[in-house]
């Protein structure tokens, strides 16, 4: 499964220019592709169209180009066969591939980057082969009495891979020799599944970052990644800051919203009582299917001293009402801005998935989090027994 993602979200033009440096050259042959057109995009331009070029009866092609600084670049057939390929100003390149399969038997000359980001991205081509024979291996055994048995071993033989491929990746960046390739690296997946996560996996993000910046200070490659790099790091600051909020025995900040009604209800008004904060909405299928199971616990501890505060992300108040009415949830208290993912509530709570809950004490200090179905019965019924 040969999927790229690119982890840069935004392409922004940052950096001065540097003095053009004329000469730079990518040629190569693409065998099997005599007299087809092959493209070549430069992806650090917002907006670019393909430069294009023909293949000649013998299979060659040429592009003359014009590189300032390290670019970033796809050649490619069609959006399923490509390479990628990173130029520098005076590079003179040449790459030879099957054109049944550029990634898989693309050959590069000429520049010392492109041969170890040809070395990751074959690397990590195979680790994906081996993912696609293990699912090809589920799909021959689907009907097999053993088939739960055979997942196990098949996701312990993935997780072996994967291990494998990131462990690669890892030595390759560390050693720090490409930093334009460990860029590259740090976008690459296995069946599926981010080899890095930028949160969690920040270090090689830092880095990276850090590589780049001190050999190509103005290159627009290095802008973006310190920028996507400062970015992920102010959103693990503020994801600290919100753990720590709504740790077990923080007090649950105030909510005060409308209801269908149009009265204002602040949370602070159920002081006394075990209280969820449920955040929902109409639109929501697991918050619809969860509704049943909080009816049948708000009527089993109702009278003991709970209460359900129920935090709607709908942006229309019809169907929000109409969920409330069809799920039979009107008995206890509902609340809404009606402004979806931009709710202040939602905000103030971090909340960046739903159904997300959070129950809290007669003094208002969180006891549990996202507690669903029989969690949520067996929490109950441990704190009202």
């Amino acid at each position: 499964m040969r999927i790229i993602t690119f982890f840069i979200l935004v392409i922004t033009l940052l950096g001065a220019c540097q003095k053009e440096e004329p000469g730079n050259e990518l040629k190569g042959t693409i065998y099997g592709a005599n007299n087809e057109t092959i493209y070549l995009l430069n992806l650090l331009e917002s907006g670019a169209q393909p430069d294009s070029s023909a293949i000649n009866s013998n299979g060659d092609f040429v592009f003359d180009l014009t590189v300032d600084q390290p670019t970033d670049y796809v050649l490619f057939l069609d959006q399923q066969n490509f390479i990628r390929l990173l130029i520098k100003p005076g590079d003179h390149i040449k790459v030879t591939a099957d054109a049944d399969d550029l990634a898989a038997t693309y050959d590069v000359q000429g520049s010392e980057v492109n041969e170890a980001v040809m070395k990751i991205m074959k690397h990590n081509l195979q680790s994906g082969d081996i993912i696609d024979s293990l699912n090809m291996v589920y799909q021959a055994n689907e009907s097999s009495p053993n088939l739960e048995v055979l997942i196990k071993e098949l996701q312990a033989e993935s997780r072996k891979v994967y291990q494998k491929e990131r462990r690669f990746l890892e030595s390759f960046i560390k050693k720090n020799n490409y930093p334009l390739a460990s860029y590259v690296a740090l976008s690459l997946r296995v069946a599926n599944e981010a080899v890095f996560n930028p949160e969690s996996d920040f270090k090689y993000f830092e880095i990276v970052d850090t590589a780049l910046a001190a050999r190509y200070k103005n290159a627009r490659i290095s802008s973006l990644v310190s920028s996507f790099t400062k970015r992920v790091k102010t959103q693990i600051e503020r994801n600290q800051t919100a753990s720590q909020q709504f740790a077990i025995g923080a007090v649950a900040p105030e909510i005060a919203l409308p209801s269908p009604q149009g009265d204002t209800i602040r949370l602070s008004s159920l002081r006394g009582k075990y209280v969820l904060i449920d955040f929902w909405a109409s639109w929501c299928r697991p918050c619809r299917i969860e509704n049943p199971s909080l009816v049948k616990n708000y009527w089993k501890y109702k009278w003991k001293g709970f209460e359900i505060f129920q935090v709607s992300l709908d942006r229309k108040k019809e169907e929000w009402v109409a969920g409330i009415r069809k799920d039979r949830i009107g008995s206890w208290k509902h609340v809404s801005d009606l402004k979806m993912w931009e709710s202040k509530a939602a905000e103030t709570y971090n909340v960046k998935a739903i159904p997300a809950s959070f129950l809290i004490d007669p003094e208002g200090k969180i006891i549990a989090k996202n507690l669903r179905g029989e969690e949520l019965s067996a929490k109950l019924e441990d704190v009202f027994k």
